[in-house]
């Protein structure tokens, strides 16, 4: 009766027909040899998940489809059930997850990379000039001192990376942390760097130096995906 449904029959319309008639006119006689195979050693089977199996509705449209089949021994002999499923929302779902990967990779294979550093004694700071880019500034514009550097920050976030920054210099160690920036025009990205400290000869902090990544698309394009990866597992 859910076959009926799906493909838009009334019940009594499918009462005494062959089952090729929910398929496209292409697949009936491969279907029907498969289906003589399966009776000499019917057991409990799905397809569809690997396999490009569609259904045929009332209308001549067709469908992507997974067919599950449950055998049952009877006095009369083997009678074999089949349960249509129309998996078109997760096919769907599928490749807007593929999409989604596709679109990361390549987003990795575009990131650019920014760098600055830090002149601790003179508290001198450059910027690269992919990373004034990124923050949409000229070399010109960009901060001359650690505390600048920090003003191009998002409030919220320079306590948190003025402490990290602080903890790698008085311990010369690496650091690394994920933060969000204002750029010139007034937009919001989220940004990555990673760096080290290197020491004068006496091992007193003389440079911080890092680089930086733009996050921004990467983190739509990852929210993308774990929305597709939810909808896939709730189909």
């Amino acid at each position: 009766q859910h076959a009926s449904v799906v493909c838009g029959y009334d019940h009594d319309e499918l009462l005494g027909q062959s089952v090729e008639v929910l398929l496209p006119q292409q697949q009936k006689a491969q279907h029907r040899r498969h289906r003589r195979q399966y009776m000499k050693a019917p057991d409990f089977r799905s397809m569809g998940r690997e396999l490009d199996i569609h259904g045929r509705r009332k209308d001549g449209s067709l469908f992507p489809a997974e067919v599950s089949l449950s055998p049952l021994q009877t006095p009369e002999g083997v009678l074999v059930t089949a349960s249509v499923r129309d998996i078109s929302a997760r096919r769907a779902a599928d490749e807007a997850l593929r999409q989604s990967e596709r679109q990361l990779a390549q987003a990795q294979q575009m990131a650019q990379v920014g760098s600055w550093r830090w002149e601790v004694a003179a508290d001198r700071m450059t910027w690269s000039e992919v990373l004034c880019a990124i923050h949409g500034c000229t070399p010109a514009e960009a901060p001359a001192t650690f505390a600048e550097f920090l003003a191009h920050m998002h409030p919220d976030d320079q306590p948190r990376v003025a402490a990290i920054i602080d903890v790698a210099r008085r311990t010369s160690s690496a650091f690394e942390f994920e933060h969000r920036i204002r750029r010139v025009d007034g937009k919001e990205r989220s940004l990555y760097s990673r760096g080290e400290v290197l020491p004068d000869e006496n091992g007193q902090p003389a440079m911080i130096s890092a680089i930086a990544q733009d996050l921004t698309e990467r983190k739509a394009i990852e929210d993308a995906l774990r929305s597709s990866r939810e909808q896939l597992r709730q189909l």
